[in-house]
């Protein structure tokens, strides 16, 4: 399930650069001087046995650092989440995985929310997380959200999303050179996720 903040019209995204070995490198981000911690997300994509999935799209969206998503979607109980001062699909868009399956975006460490909005009850708390939705030929669609270790509402989720599969490390990487490769000027935060799509028919 999709939920309220998903937009089936998210724009296909075209590579910023590739790194060794063919992995793409994607933005999600779209609103000058965005707030929040750097996060390079990567992975890949694979079948169960194993065999890489090149040109697999995966559809990502997720909150600003403030816990505000780009306008659209259904929104309902939760459409006071959308945030009308960003860009349309800020922190939004779709991405072909690359010849070996992989992939790589550069995004913000999204943030917890409460929802519904404005709830004073602590335990309405979702923890950060990000949205994906991955499609290719031959192959079950895979709708999931990812969450991020040491987060501490990831034990109190209102939606019951959160399972041990689905939690991510984040790494602080503060390298003068990989920095200067990337273009930027602090510290970032690195995640890495494997994802495994079952064949159909």
């Amino acid at each position: 399930m999709e939920g309220p903040f998903y937009r089936p019209d998210a724009p296909l995204l075209e590579a910023a650069r590739s790194r060794p070995g063919g992995t793409p490198v994607f933005t999600l981000v779209r609103r000058q001087g965005e707030r929040g911690a750097v996060l390079m997300f990567s992975g890949d994509v694979r079948s169960t046995g194993g065999e890489p999935l090149p040109g697999a799209i995966l559809d990502i969206w997720q909150s600003s650092a403030e816990g505000l998503y780009s306008p659209g979607g259904a929104g309902g109980d939760s459409s006071g989440l959308f945030d009308g001062r960003q860009p349309p699909f800020n922190l939004r868009g779709r991405l072909a995985a690359g010849p070996e399956g992989g992939f790589e975006v550069r995004s913000v460490i999204p943030g917890a929310y409460r929802d519904p909005p404005g709830s004073l009850d602590m335990a309405s708390t979702r923890p950060a997380h990000i949205h994906v939705r991955l499609t290719h030929p031959g192959f079950a669609t895979l709708t999931t959200q990812l969450f991020f270790a040491e987060d501490p509402h990831l034990h109190s989720d209102p939606a019951e999303a959160v399972r041990p599969g689905l939690v991510m490390e984040l790494e602080r990487r503060a390298d003068p050179a990989d920095l200067a490769a990337r273009g930027l000027l602090r510290p970032y935060f690195a995640c890495r996720f494997g994802f495994v799509l079952a064949a159909v028919g």
